[in-house]
């Protein structure tokens, strides 16, 4: 679990007649992925990408920067192809658009619709080399990094190896490129993709490539679609059906009304048309009436037609009607519907729908009540601890939030990622809070932030950042400890005394820092001296510069005083 996103589902973008589950995707798309081997100076590298005509793949920049010579292994194929030219490169956006020495026979289409969070998605790359793997997410947020310009976080795993990969919707499109995943230490299925509107922009502006050619065209043409679309048209028939006297017409218009609306919903899920949307809404609406006077007159359906106001709910979301989603959801919640006999997974999105709603909505009541309801009929989802988490966190009600993590812990004890989530956001609560802020309970969490690193390092003894964080956290006490002992300023024997213990105590803790930090320096140096790792290595180099400083050990200090001084010559991979 990330301790700092919310990852929950908002929304399907297709009814069952279009959606592709996992399987379908990886069928119908694996020939046009491939596993991309480049050789430079610093040796061989690996990652992967996907074709988008025949002649051009798509990768990250990254992966072919200083390239020397390199080639395309086709996924589940003994087809490879070398690489004939670098078309271009968007620096900005981590992108390449490479050239083959030959013709591939399939590609894959990309998406220009928005993306929405909570929408699912498959990712298909080579981790680590094992090539042609598929996973399954969501898009858990979309990151604004900087000016016009942004990354789509997704809960798909992705390692190394996997970068330059397509990131697929329900459609079998691709809506963005795997380019980075935070380090397990911190985040949980925590991974960032590149949208697909940059490489559409960068394809564009190449003379050879039509932008119909790469982006998936509008298979429904207008005048495919149903006629009688508008909210009103339909008034007059509406009054007959619900005036009839017999079952056979209510029961064909029921009928007809969701087979319409069916077929806006699909067509709008083509291109996240939201007016279409909202057309297939008013077909729902007129379906639902209509099976409001059927159960009125006992002819037939249940109280609630579940199923119906479920697919309310996502058209209303999808055309941006949020109010409206909130009452057909809120239908189905407050009527404790978790499922049906064929469907045990959809009627999830309800309830991480409304509890986000209300949170948003800093509506603090409803949001309780939907998250309770949430977490009591689908306890093995987290969502709803990471939801509550934030809202703790939001409130500054610390006491409540670490009452949280004490019932998580309990709930997950085998879990690493609970463990060091608690340890790290206690650490910042008693050492990075505002100036003033009372601290409750310090020596109690204190206590807590030790013991969970201990248990995260019991199964990940060489983890970089739990033995950075033991590290700063040895240190702290060090120092907390050699403060007590400089506010004495009495003379008399048991001043000095108590002094004199304090200080041998402030030592020994600080000596315990010493093994943690070195860890994390050494698992770091063993891992080739990457850039991306140069920063945090100078901040650990900086924290055993501290500790011997404290120590009052000026050789050591000069030690990593060369380290941290030559850090920049050796972190250039």
């Amino acid at each position: 679990m990330n301790k700092l996103f919310v990852i929950f589902i908002i929304s399907f973008a297709c009814l069952k007649s279009i959606c592709q589950d996992a399987r379908s995707v990886f069928k119908n798309n694996v020939q046009a992925t491939g596993t991309i081997y480049v050789s430079t100076n610093q040796g061989t590298f690996q990652g992967s990408g996907f074709f988008v005509s025949s002649e051009y793949f798509i990768t990250n920049y990254h992966v072919i920067k200083n390239i020397i010579s390199g080639y395309i292994k086709v996924n589940q194929s003994d087809i490879k192809y070398n690489l004939l030219e670098i078309i271009k490169i968007d620096a900005i956006h981590d992108l390449a658009i490479l050239k083959i020495n030959g013709t591939h026979c399939c590609k894959i289409y990309l998406s220009s619709t928005d993306v929405d969070i909570g929408q699912k998605i498959f990712a298909i790359g080579s981790p680590r080399g094992l090539e042609a793997s598929i996973t399954e997410g969501i898009v858990s947020a979309i990151r604004i990094i900087g000016p016009n310009d942004k990354l789509i976080q997704i809960s798909a795993a992705i390692a190394h190896g996997s970068s330059g990969g397509p990131i697929f919707d329900e459609n079998g499109k691709v809506i963005a490129i795997a380019v980075s995943g935070l380090e397990a230490s911190y985040a949980q299925s925590t991974n960032f993709a590149i949208p697909s509107t940059y490489l559409i922009q960068d394809l564009s502006s190449l003379i050879a490539l039509d932008s119909k050619d790469i982006v998936d065209p509008n298979t429904i043409k207008k005048d495919e679609l149903p006629k009688h679309a508008e909210e009103n048209e339909y008034a007059e028939l509406m009054e007959n059906v619900l005036n009839s006297k017999t079952y056979q017409v209510p029961f064909k218009y029921y009928t007809y009304f969701y087979d319409l609306g069916a077929n806006y919903f699909n067509s709008a899920a083509q291109n996240n048309n939201k007016q279409n949307f909202y057309k297939a809404l008013q077909m729902f609406k007129n379906s639902y009436q209509i099976g409001r006077y059927i159960y009125a007159n006992k002819w037939g359906l249940s109280e609630l037609d579940t199923q119906l106001v479920l697919t309310m709910g996502k058209a209303a979301l999808n055309a941006g009607k949020k109010a409206e989603t909130a009452t057909y959801f809120k239908k189905l919640a407050d009527a404790n519907i978790t499922g049906t006999v064929n469907d045990k997974t959809s009627y999830q999105l309800p309830y991480q729908w409304l509890s986000f709603y209300y949170k948003e909505a800093k509506d603090d009541t409803s949001f309780l009540k939907y998250t309770a309801l949430g977490k009591k009929y689908f306890p093995k989802d987290d969502y709803y601890d990471a939801v509550m988490l934030d809202y703790y966190r939001d409130k500054k009600d610390y006491d409540a939030l670490f009452k949280k993590y004490d019932e998580i812990i309990t709930a997950y004890p085998d879990s690493v990622q609970y463990h060091f989530n608690y340890a790290n956001e206690a650490f910042i609560y008693v050492y990075n809070s505002d100036a003033g802020t009372k601290i409750n309970n310090k020596e109690a969490l204190l206590k807590n932030v030790g013991a969970e690193l201990q248990k995260v390092l019991a199964v990940k003894p060489n983890d970089i950042n739990t033995n950075w964080l033991l590290g700063q956290y040895y240190y702290n006490s060090g120092i907390d400890i050699k403060e007590q002992a400089n506010a004495i300023r009495g003379t008399k024997p048991e001043d000095v005394k108590k002094k004199a213990d304090l200080n041998a105590q402030a030592k020994d803790i600080l000596n315990k820092a010493i093994p943690y930090a070195e860890n994390a320096l050494t698992t770091l140096e063993n891992n080739g001296y990457k850039k991306t790792d140069k920063s945090k290595y100078k901040s650990i180099v900086n924290l055993m510069q501290r500790i011997y400083t404290s120590l009052n050990q000026a050789d050591k200090v000069k030690i990593y005083q060369a380290k941290y001084d030559s850090a920049e010559a050796k972190f250039v991979n």
